[in-house]
């Protein structure tokens, strides 16, 4: 068996992950075209989640023109939220909260 270096391992589950993310396939169809066992790929999918975490939130400002009522789309990972004039501020934190360490 060749050894691998973590860096490489990285690299291979890294190059993995977008394969798997552009492919358009489910877990499981993706894995067996691969010869990938499943947990393994939700392990490193995990993985990748929290490191991509450790980046810092940058948060853009926001202004609008007086008087136009228009509903905005905040994007957490994959997900979409579209947040209309007069959200609730603790629950789209609590969705955001959720989304972000799933």
């Amino acid at each position: 068996m060749i050894a691998v270096t973590k860096k490489e391992l990285h690299s291979l589950w890294e190059e993995r992950i977008r394969s798997y993310r552009a492919s358009g396939q489910s877990l499981s169809e993706w894995c067996t075209e691969n010869q990938v066992k499943p947990p393994r790929l939700r392990h490193w999918l995990r993985k990748f989640e929290y490191s991509e975490d450790a980046h810092p939130t940058s948060w853009l400002t926001l202004s609008t023109e007086e008087g136009k009522q228009r509903s905005i789309t905040v994007r957490v990972g994959r997900a979409e939220i579209d947040v209309p004039p007069g959200f609730d501020r603790q629950l789209l934190a609590e969705i955001i909260g959720i989304l972000s360490h799933p």
